[in-house]
């Protein structure tokens, strides 16, 4: 009897010790990474590139991916766990458009019961809604010229400029103050001898 309460004790023990793995029976489930591309404040077409981080993250099957304008990027997962991303953008051809090298850092949460998706930009702490590629493209200057010519008034009336301010009126105002205040002064004068 004291011998099997020993093997039943053993194994128990033994059991205990084997490492378990965590199983999970979840659907495939969907998460979608909002992603835009502008050209001069302009949504336009590009590509953008998805690597991994995590050596059991999902990656879509065409890599890298083809955004017109505004997009999203679909990723599916059957197991929970943590899966962490850098997005950027893949420059193009045209050496006029300078291409945005912002690198993005997205962390996906993919839990029983809930998913949550956090866009962050290298070197930043503040989450962002989306990631977002301003890309610009430098307009070539074109030659322009000015004409300008004179006229003179040969009518002999004044040009009209748009000010109707009555100059003279304010003229007349400010010399009869100076003759009042001339006249004031003097009083006074007067009135101290």
């Amino acid at each position: 009897m004291k011998k099997r309460y020993i093997i039943q004790l053993f194994l128990v023990s033994l059991f205990s010790l084997l490492p378990l793995t965590n199983v999970s029976a979840l659907d495939a489930v969907s998460v979608e990474i909002p992603v835009e591309l502008t050209l001069n404040k302009q949504v336009t077409q590009g590509q953008v590139e998805l690597s991994t981080t995590s050596p059991d993250a999902y990656l879509p099957s065409t890599n890298p991916m083809t955004i017109n304008g505004q997009g999203t990027i679909t990723l599916q997962y059957t197991h929970t766990g943590t899966y962490t991303y850098e997005l950027k953008q893949v420059a193009g051809n045209d050496s006029a458009i300078t291409y945005d090298a912002t690198v993005y850092h997205i962390t996906v949460f993919i839990g029983t019961d809930s998913r949550v998706v956090t866009i962050y930009k290298d070197g930043s702490n503040n989450k962002d809604d989306k990631a977002i590629f301003n890309n610009t493209k430098q307009e070539t200057p074109t030659k322009t010229t000015t004409i300008t010519t004179t006229r003179k008034n040969k009518t002999g009336k004044e040009t009209k400029t748009g000010d109707s301010t009555p100059i003279m009126f304010y003229l007349i105002m400010t010399i009869c103050s100076l003759i009042v205040v001339f006249f004031l002064l003097r009083r006074l004068k007067e009135d101290k001898k």
